[in-house]
C-alpha cells in the first residue's frame, strides 16, 4: 500500500488567506480583516467568551493590527460596519437585513 499524500496545512491556510482574508485601506496603510478560520484557537475563544457588547475586544482579534488601525482613523465601530458591508455583499442582501431589531 502506497504512503498516503501528506495534507499541505500551509498551503491551506495561504489559500483561505488569499480567499477570505480582506485588506482594509485606511491612512494610506492596509491593515488586514483575518477569516476566522486562521484565528488561533486563543483567539477565537477568547471572541466567544467576549461579551457582545465588548466591540473592542473583538475587533482586536478580528483585524491584523488593531491599534495602528485605529492611529490611522478606523475604530471598533468602523470595524463592525466594514463586517455588516461585506456580510451584505456576498449573501446579496442589505444591511438592514442582517441584524434583529431589539426592540421589544
Amino acid at each position: 500500500m502506497a504512503d498516503p499524500i501528506p495534507f499541505d496545512l500551509d498551503s491551506f491556510k495561504a489559500e483561505i488567506r488569499r480567499d477570505k482574508s480582506r485588506p482594509i485601506i485606511t491612512g494610506g496603510k492596509t491593515f488586514w480583516l483575518q477569516p476566522p478560520e486562521l484565528l488561533t484557537d486563543e483567539q477565537y475563544a477568547a471572541i466567544q467568551a467576549s461579551d457582545d457588547a465588548d466591540l473592542v475586544g473583538q475587533a482586536r482579534v478580528m483585524i491584523d493590527d488593531y491599534d495602528g488601525f485605529v492611529a490611522a482613523g478606523g475604530s471598533a465601530m468602523l470595524l463592525v460596519q466594514i463586517v455588516k458591508k461585506l456580510d451584505a455583499e456576498r449573501t446579496g442582501g442589505d444591511l438592514g437585513e442582517s441584524e434583529a431589531s431589539t426592540d421589544s
